[in-house]
């Protein structure tokens, strides 16, 4: 029988429900205008760790209890959640795409769409060498899909890794038993199969690939696996940042915001992206996240979990990012703006029940550009969409 200490019952993360509000402030500071928050684009690096934590959270203890991952399960939820909302979307760029952008244009549009359906689209703009970050480069309305690509695609990998290193670990259990030596607990199978297959790998390769072509590295998923792996890594070790005291666990999580906003101040456009510089953001999402499951109040979900910010901008950051992350709306001209705009019009945040939206219409005052839920009750489920209009 196994002796391994089992994580506690999973709790709502108000700090990472923060989390994601500040990537999604991050980056829309960053699309508005790069001169005011260079370095903006950092939230989607820290989607990435937060990603990688609360699905890997979910498929380790999949493995505690039953000793394997229902597959046909895992990609039939990920499926429900992602396909009828990119789905949308794409249908609605493409009609408009079709109705406003140039023959050239929509030879360009028809392939990214494609592309963005299967979730490889990241490839075809590495392939390109589109500049992602160059504010004078036209975007495709879709190129916001490319992050979802990076995470859909790491979601393919890591189940099958995670049953492949259970049937390493049973192995060694049987081995160690007979021989009587000491017997490397799952998680601790998984830690290192994860540093070992994932993280160092991709974060080797990151580092010269960005050096020697930046804006290729950029998309790729083998640049970027090394960040949703950081992410994993802190699920994975979790019954060990449950041992921390509160007092440790609230200096981690600070310390982890305070990194986190000192490489927001330096990483400007010009910093070289994913390499070496984009630990700063990961790590530092880690560090909060680690801190986070003992600091409690003393942590920083006293700012990050404070009612408002948690509940209203996580909604829109689901708002924004349900389809694929976020869409330069302020980028372009003509068509193109116009098709990126389209890709945003509708789209449904998978919204956390008992969150009454119109809350912030009555607070802003925005009259033209505010979220009206269409039909309110299905903020009482929690897995109905709440579907919005963003009015311009």
């Amino acid at each position: 029988m196994s002796t391994e200490t089992a994580p506690p019952p999973r709790r709502f993360r108000r700090d990472i429900e923060g989390l994601r509000a500040l990537a999604v402030v991050f980056v829309l500071i960053h699309h508005a205008s790069a001169s005011l928050l260079p370095g903006g684009f950092i939230g989607v690096d820290m989607f990435f760790v937060v990603s990688g934590f609360v699905i890997t959270t979910q498929l380790v203890s999949e493995v505690e209890r039953t000793g394997t991952v229902n597959l046909p399960g895992f990609y039939a939820r990920r499926a429900k959640r992602l396909l009828p909302a990119a789905a949308m979307v794409l249908v609605f760029t493409a009609i408009v795409s079709w109705l406003f952008a140039s023959r050239i244009q929509w030879s360009l549009i028809g392939t990214d769409i494609a592309a963005s359906a299967l979730y490889v689209v990241n490839w075809v703009f590495a392939a390109r060498s589109v500049d992602y970050l160059a504010e004078d480069v036209e975007p495709s309305p879709v190129q916001h899909f490319w992050s979802l690509a990076v995470e859909e695609q790491f979601y393919v990998i890591w189940p099958l890794l995670i049953i492949g290193l259970a049937l390493v670990s049973r192995w060694l259990v049987r081995r160690s038993e007979a021989a009587g030596e000491f017997r490397l607990p799952l998680r601790g199978t998984l830690a290192i199969g994860l540093l070992a297959l994932v993280v160092v790998p991709s974060l080797t390769w990151g580092i010269y690939y960005t050096m020697a072509s930046p804006e290729r590295a950029y998309f790729v998923t083998t640049t970027r696996l090394w960040e949703l792996g950081i992410g994993a890594l802190v699920a994975v070790l979790a019954p060990t940042w449950d041992r921390l005291s509160q007092r440790v666990g609230a200096i981690v999580a600070w310390l982890g915001l305070l990194l986190l906003f000192v490489g927001l101040a330096l990483i400007t456009l010009e910093t070289p992206w994913p390499g070496a510089a984009a630990l700063a953001p990961t790590l530092a999402t880690a560090l909060i996240i680690v801190g986070g499951f003992k600091a409690e109040e003393q942590g920083p979900v006293r700012v990050l979990g404070l009612s408002p910010w948690c509940g209203l901008v996580g909604c829109l950051t689901r708002c924004i990012c349900g389809t694929g992350r976020f869409s330069p709306l302020a980028s372009g001209s003509g068509a193109m703006r116009a098709c990126c705009k389209a890709s945003c019009l509708l789209q449904p945040p998978w919204c956390r029940p008992g969150l009454d939206i119109t809350w912030w219409r009555s607070v802003s005052g925005i009259r033209r550009r505010c979220l009206i839920p269409l039909d309110t009750h299905f903020l009482s489920a929690p897995t109905s969409p709440c579907w919005v209009l963003w009015l311009v």
